[in-house]
């Protein structure tokens, strides 16, 4: 066979590229070679593999032995075009995965061929390749993540991965087309720490409807909230973290959530609330906070919740008195009372303390009134000096 010159190779890669099979048949049958040992140029291997050129691909490893690396290129490249009979036909010739590029293959547009390089040891999930793709929403990956997730379990976190994303980079409208695309919102995902911890490079499971709930609006959270029973109730009883926002805690109410969840009949939620209302005489964000307590402790007495404490709820409660200003300490006393969330014994035994007695006499007989109790005011009793 003649060897083939500079010009010739040239040729021979246009008509590879072209897929011009008649041509290189009748030159092959001229009696030209075809060269496998050109190190700068792509091989005609590659250039075929790369559009997908099935029979002429069949026709140049039929008619010489080709080297591992060319092999393994061209395979990459068939990969990237989305070209699954080429990648089979190259797979049982002996090409490797190696050169096989996740964040190529993930937007192929062929999903049969994602499962078969899966297979054969492509790694799609370090550095979140299909879960990038997804965030910036190109077709092929969304296309991949409709019929893959069900398939491959990789697909499936790759989806609630981006989906988690978005919404902790508060992009709604994104997370929205997401949840609609199939991404699955209640599957936790690893996300990084945020400060102080990121640079420990650590990593802790959320999902995307929980970070919904933490710090997403109303309407997105109403779109992929919870529905069942148990995930209702987990997230009423852990509204801190979503700032006591009302409208998000009647929304779990009114789609099964317990308000009075406790063996006693009490309202775990409500306790919680006037817990942290201690942070309302702290300024800045502990002082925001304290105000929406306030205003779920409301809004939950009216709903029908009950306080019913147990021993180390009323020592908590207690710690929590003194650090309410007078204020505060009356409107909570006054809204228990009004709303009946609490029996007046209860009331009482609550408020009814030598430090209330003695420093916050005002409210003390505010609170009195208010239960229509007969008691004298407080007065300073003074020591009994010995006289020498």
């Amino acid at each position: 066979m003649e060897t083939p010159t500079g010009n010739d190779c040239n040729e021979l890669r246009r008509w590879c590229r072209e897929g011009m099979y008649c041509e290189i048949v009748a030159w092959l049958q001229a009696g030209h070679s075809i060269s496998t040992d050109s190190d700068k140029m792509r091989s005609p291997l590659v250039l075929a593999s790369e559009k997908g050129f099935h029979s002429l691909v069949k026709l140049l490893l039929g008619h010489t032995s080709w080297p591992q690396r060319c092999l393994d290129a061209a395979l990459g490249r068939a990969a990237a075009g989305g070209h699954y009979e080429v990648t089979k036909l190259l797979l049982e010739s002996g090409a490797s995965v190696c050169d096989v590029a996740a964040k190529e293959l993930v937007v192929c547009g062929n999903p049969e061929l994602v499962y078969l390089l899966v297979e054969k040891g492509v790694d799609i999930e370090t550095n979140n390749p299909l879960a990038q793709a997804i965030g910036y929403e190109i077709p092929q990956a969304l296309t991949l993540l409709k019929h893959g997730q069900k398939r491959l379990a990789t697909i499936k976190v790759q989806g609630a991965l981006a989906l988690t994303r978005s919404v902790i980079s508060e992009d709604e409208n994104m997370a929205e087309r997401l949840y609609r695309a199939g991404c699955d919102s209640r599957l936790k995902v690893p996300i990084p720490c945020t400060y102080p911890y990121a640079r420990s490079g650590a990593t802790l499971p959320s999902s995307a409807m929980w970070e919904a709930f933490k710090k997403g609006s109303f309407r997105l959270f109403m779109i992929m909230g919870p529905t069942r029973k148990k995930d209702l109730q987990y997230y009423l009883n852990d509204s801190l973290f979503c700032g006591f926002n009302w409208p998000k805690m009647q929304m779990l109410i009114r789609r099964g959530a317990k308000i009075n969840d406790q063996p006693n009949g009490g309202s775990h939620i409500l306790h919680t609330c006037i817990w942290y209302l201690r942070h309302s005489n702290l300024g800045g964000f502990g002082r925001e906070r304290g105000e929406k307590a306030m205003c779920a402790i409301r809004h939950l007495a009216e709903s029908g919740a009950k306080w019913v404490p147990n021993d180390r709820d009323i020592r908590r409660a207690y710690y929590c008195l003194r650090e309410l200003d007078d204020s505060r300490c009356f409107e909570l006393a006054k809204t228990l009372v009004e709303t009946q969330a609490a029996k007046p014994k209860l009331i009482w035994r609550f408020f009814n303390t030598p430090t209330m007695r003695q420093k916050r006499s005002a409210v003390w007989l505010k609170l009195a009134e208010l239960l229509d109790l007969k008691v004298k005011p407080y007065k300073k009793r003074e020591s009994k000096k010995k006289h020498t």
